[in-house]
Parts: C-alpha cells; structure tokens; sequence
C-alpha cells in the first residue's frame, strides 16, 4: 500500500456534470447500494454512511473461484447464442443461454474483498443530513454529512496514473476530525 501526502497547492476538482451524477440522501443500507470507486485493477465500495463508514478494498486477482462444469454441446450452443444476437433476437439469444448454459447452481463468480478499513468519527453524534454522490464522468466518490456546527466531507477516487485509490477527509466543525 502507498501513501501519498499532497504538498504546496491543491489542484481544483473536476467540474461535476449533474447528468452523469447519481445522488443519495442516505448512507447505502446494504453492500449492492454503496459506491464504487475504480480503476481496472483497485476498487472501494463505500457505503456513505455517518459517523460510522465503512470502506471495502478490492483487487483483481481476488476472486469467489468456482469449479464450473458446461454441457458438452456448449460450444454450439454457444454458436447458436451468438447467431441469435446477431440477428437482433436477443430475447431468444438469452433464454437459450439461460436454459442450456447457467445450469443450476452455477453462478458467476464474484470479487471479495480484500480488505475493510472503517473511519468512525467520534463523539461525532448524528448528521441532520448526508449527501453521497458518486461523479460518472471523473468517479469522484463524495460523502457529506452536516452536522448543527459543520460538515464532514469524505472524498475517494480511484488514480491510474498512480495505481492508487486516494481518499480525503475534511471537516468544517469547530471540533475538527476525532
């Protein structure tokens, strides 16, 4: 894992585009609701959640592995798939996926996480509001919580440049980060 602290000036944030920006008024209330952040090999799912949040690392070659057995005919069965959504029966091309291909129990695999890191602000009591929002077009992650006396603001980002995921924590409360 690396660290990079930032020195000198803060470069400005990307303009957010409202229309490729999906909103919650409320921290996820189950892992398929968080926010993911990523960049092809590093991911985080954060959930957006205050004054307890909890964020989950990913990496590509951390995976749910599974013994997977195909029918023998599935290569023409595949054949025949593929021949259907060419000629735009799609519907078709997917019942005949389903029926013959994902025999039961089969399902895909998944990726685990690698790792939970849980930032708890404390003494910190409850947010009068959050905000999360996850930017489509820079995948700025944000979690605002505002709070009688400030807001606390969490930001993630996934760096391929850097192969890193950057996550930054400020607070306006007179109090500060505890």
């Amino acid at each position: 894992m690396h660290v990079y602290h930032a020195t000198g000036a803060t470069p400005a944030a990307p303009t957010p585009n409202p229309s490729y920006t999906l909103y919650a008024d409320a921290g996820a209330a189950k892992w398929d609701e968080g926010y993911p952040v990523g960049n092809g090999r590093i991911g985080l799912l954060t959930l957006g959640r205050h004054p307890v949040e909890h964020l989950y690392l990913n990496e590509h070659s951390i995976w749910a592995r599974q013994q997977v057995e195909f029918p023998e005919d599935a290569a023409e069965t595949m054949k025949a798939v593929r021949a259907l959504a060419a000629a735009g029966k799609y519907r078709e091309a997917d019942q005949l996926w389903t029926e013959k291909l994902l025999q039961p129990p089969w399902r895909p695999a998944s990726y685990e996480f690698a790792g939970m890191a849980v930032i708890e602000h404390l003494d910190a009591g409850t947010p009068e509001t959050i905000r999360n929002t996850l930017d489509l077009t820079t995948g700025l992650n944000r979690s605002e919580a505002r709070y009688a006396d400030g807001t606390v603001l969490r930001e993630a980002v996934a760096l391929r440049a850097r192969d890193v995921i950057a996550v930054r924590i400020s607070t306006t409360r007179p109090a500060g980060l505890h």
